[in-house]
């Protein structure tokens, strides 16, 4: 969970919130329900996503292709997820060390880069903000292995 409305949560244990802790509280809420809904567009067309992405990879060996395209499929799960409860750290927890255990391949950066343009295409203007920055960490978890280290 966000670690600010936890905060506030916590708080509102020991005594009422203020006005202004209500009002943040309420901004969390209603945006949790964007990222919802994106989540949601997500979950349903997960498929229709991933398929034109896999179609434009030629390859006479599937294998590398579908390991690939099993690692951005973890990627994009996890971004959402972090997405939905906007906590860049659990991607980093969770996902981001489970993508960087994972071996590099000279797929990720093209597959990586042909799933942004069909996410930006999916989910419109509004929905594509709130994913953008999950969707970066975990590019840079797949693409670029000792950037995403260094960052630690």
């Amino acid at each position: 969970m966000n670690p600010m409305m936890l905060t506030t949560l916590n708080t509102a244990e020991q005594r009422y919130l203020e006005q202004s802790e209500q009002q943040q509280l309420w901004q969390s809420f209603q945006g949790m329900t964007s990222r919802l809904a994106v989540y949601e567009q997500l979950r349903t067309q997960e498929a229709q996503i991933f398929r034109p992405v896999a179609r434009q990879i030629p390859a006479s060996d599937q294998t590398p292709v579908m390991a690939a395209l099993c690692d951005w499929v973890g990627a994009l799960r996890g971004a959402a997820l972090a997405m939905v409860l906007d906590d860049p750290e659990l991607f980093n927890q969770r996902v981001g060390q489970w993508l960087q255990a994972r071996p590099a391949s000279p797929l990720h950066p093209t597959l990586g880069q042909l799933l942004q343009a069909q996410l930006k295409t999916v989910l419109g203007a509004q929905g594509w903000p709130l994913l953008a920055p999950f969707w970066e960490q975990a590019h840079r978890c797949l693409c670029n292995p000792r950037v995403a280290e260094a960052r630690r």
